[in-house]
Parts: structure tokens; sequence; C-alpha cells
């Protein structure tokens, strides 16, 4: 079976939690025996020579794009705006820490302060990759969200269309907008469910968002795909119990809870608990300009799970959002308990044993904080629960779902 996955990018970001979900039909395809294409259909490369070998060790990925030129099995990327993206990457990911946040106040002026929760494919872009798709001749087109629908249009007679949604968008619009922030483009639900009722199936990330897709498409089948903790063994961790750490990329709710952390929980945990520290991970760290010394930034993250090895605890303050936070399911494969608001929190089964705690008042998000730092075996006997509990996000049990979405309902 030809599967062609089609995206917006390559996903090989470990601090983005959509992209670590999309790695995982990657891996699926790889491990079902199934030649996977990858079709990245727009220009936000991190770098300018494409070598799918070293993006996906082990994974046998062919990628092609409008704006790839192959060479041998390496790919050069062509597109001027794909340049000035690769250099905005790198001053970000490697530049100094002064140009990089110049660059950032510079972008932040040009576009101002509004959420891009994704792009549409256009009907002239989709148009351009017909000899593409035709030539992959899948037999399943898994298509990476409805904002890449009219891919739809181009799409071979024979060839069966599943939609990786991650999100319910129109609740995603509402989340943000009920912040008072700025968000684009605006889904609203009959427009989601115009755009899901063109597809043969529906993957849903949790069971929260595929109540809802079964309401917006009731005869379209909806099968639920959750994210699987890493296969790895976690590393030996020497929690600093003064630590808590934060993992995120810079999308406008994640800077919105870690600022709400940093003005409404911190100065209460700072004022309680000599010497703690609270630690970002990824390029969240680009977009909050806090100096407090007992803020640490690590921008630059290769691997999630050494960056995690020395926290007591995370803490997740999101404030609004759809979908399952795969940051929590890192923090957990990797033994570390966390701290969140009922919205960070959301998908995870409640079942006695979780790894976690929910506030969502300042006041009692900041005791919870204080009385972790402070005890460190209240954190312990949570991270206690981890292991056991990241096997409800299984491999076996996701792989068999993902079979189910292939296969029922879209013959």
């Amino acid at each position: 079976m030809r599967i062609l996955l089609v995206a917006e990018e390559i996903p090989e970001r470990p601090d983005s939690g959509a992209f670590v979900y999309l790695h995982h039909f990657i891996e699926y395809c790889a491990r079902r025996g199934m030649p996977l294409t990858l079709l990245v259909t727009g220009h936000r490369f991190e770098r300018l020579i494409i070598r799918p070998r070293k993006i996906f060790p082990d994974l046998n990925v062919r990628i092609v794009g409008p704006d790839l030129v192959r060479i041998g099995s390496w790919s050069i990327v062509a597109d001027a705006r794909s340049w000035r993206h690769a250099l905005f990457a790198w001053i970000m990911r490697r530049g100094p820490r002064r140009l990089s946040a110049a660059v950032l106040r510079f972008r932040g002026t040009i576009r101002g302060q509004t959420a891009i929760i994704g792009r549409w494919l256009g009907a002239h872009e989709a148009r351009r990759l017909a000899a593409t798709v035709q030539a992959a001749n899948p037999d399943i087109m898994l298509v990476n969200t409805i904002f890449a629908g009219a891919i739809l249009d181009i799409k071979p007679a024979h060839t069966r269309a599943a939609v990786i949604t991650h999100d319910v968008f129109h609740l995603r619009v509402s989340a943000f907008e009920g912040r008072s922030l700025r968000v684009r483009p605006i889904v609203t639900p009959e427009r989601e469910a115009e755009i899901l009722r063109r597809f043969d199936a529906i993957i849903a990330i949790s069971e929260e968002d595929a109540r809802e897709f079964r309401r917006l498409a009731p005869d379209r089948p909806t099968v639920v795909v959750a994210p699987t903790a890493p296969t790895r063994s976690p590393l030996p961790r020497s929690p600093d119990p003064r630590l808590c750490v934060f993992l995120g990329t810079s999308n406008i709710l994640n800077v919105d809870g870690v600022s709400w952390f940093l003005s409404a929980v911190w100065p209460t945990v700072a004022a309680n608990v000599p010497g703690a520290r609270f630690e970002l991970i990824g390029s969240v760290c680009n977009s909050v300009p806090s100096h407090d010394p007992q803020l640490i930034k690590r921008f630059v993250v290769e691997q999630v799970g050494p960056a995690l090895a020395g926290a007591s605890f995370a803490v997740n303050p999101l404030r609004g959002g759809s979908g399952l936070k795969i940051k929590m399911l890192d923090y957990f494969a990797n033994g570390v308990p966390a701290i969140s608001t009922s919205i960070g929190a959301a998908g995870f089964p409640r079942n006695g044993a979780e790894p976690f705690v929910v506030c969502d008042e300042p006041g009692e998000f900041a005791a919870t904080v204080v009385a972790w730092l402070s005890d460190p075996s209240e954190p312990a006997r949570y991270a206690a629960r981890c292991r056991a509990y990241v096997e409800l996000f299984s491999r076996d049990s996701s792989f068999a779902e993902l079979d189910r979405a292939l296969g029922l309902g879209i013959e």
C-alpha cells in the first residue's frame, strides 16, 4: 500500500507537539512496511539541503515538493522565500541572542501579535502539485489538517483520503478570541464541517475532539489516534529539587500561558522558595522577554530527554487551546510529573493514578508549586506514576487505531 503524507512543513523539531504527532504517522508507515512519500506543500524549511536519511534515521521516507530540486537521494530547496525562512530559523536557533531578539521584534512589528494557526492551500497551488500526486499514485492520502483540503481537488479517483486534524480549529479560534488574542485564519464551525465531509475518514487526537468531529460530520467515520510515548527507556534522572520547567514553541497560547505564570504565579513562588528556578525549553524562549535571574532559557533542543533530566517537575499553565498537549506526554515519558491547568491537561485520562495535578487559579497554582519545590518527596510521588501512565499511550494500540482509520469506512 502506497501512502502519500501531505504536510506544510517537514516535521523535525522536537519542541513542537504538532511535529511530534505527525512523526508518529511516518513511523507507522515504516513499521507497517508501506512506502511513504512526504509531499511538502509550503516553503518553511529549516535547512536548504534536504537529506531524508538524516532527518528520519532508519525510516524509508521520500520527500518531494514544488520547491525541491532532486539530486540523487538529496534535494535542494529552490524557492527564495525558503532561503529567507531558513536564515530566520538559523538565527532563532543558532544565532547570537541579541540578533535573534532583534529579528523577532522586527517580525512582530511587521506581523503584529496575531496567532497564525494554519495556511490555506490555494487551488492554484494544488493544481501545481497534480503531477507530483499522480506520480506518487497513492492508495492512501494522509492530509495534515483541514488547511490542506484543496489537495482533494487533484486526488486520483482510486485514492482514499484521511485528514489528520490535530485540533478542532473552530474551537481553537474561540480559545484565542476568549483570551482577547488575534488569530488568523478564522475558521467557523460551518467551514470546518464542510471540509471534514470531503474526506473519507477523520483522525482525531483525543476522544474530546472526536466527539465534536462526529457532531460536525456525522456521516464520516472518525477514529481516535492518540500520540504515543517514546519507546526508548527514559534517561537516568538527577532532578534538582529547586528546578521546574516548561517545554514548548513560541505559539501565542504558550507565550500567554508562560506570561501568566511569570506574572501571577512565579512571584509568590520566588518569595517563598529561596533558590527556586524556572527553565524554559524550546523556541518559546524567543518570545518571553523576562530577564528574571531565576528564569533560565534553553533555546535550542535537539533531544527532549536530556533537556528534562534535571527537572524536579514541569508546569503547563496554558489558558486556551484545544486538542491534546503532547508536551505533557513528553514530560511523563521522561519521568517528569506536572502541575497543569485544566486546559493543559485536557484529553489525559483521570484514573486516580495520573502523574499530574490540576490547578486553575493563580493562588492554588502557586501554592502547589511552592509545596513541590519545598518537599521533593511530593513530585517524586507523582513521578513514580509516570511509567504506568504512559502505557495508556502505547504504540501498539495507536497503530491498531491507525489500521482502523485507513481501513474502516473508507472502502
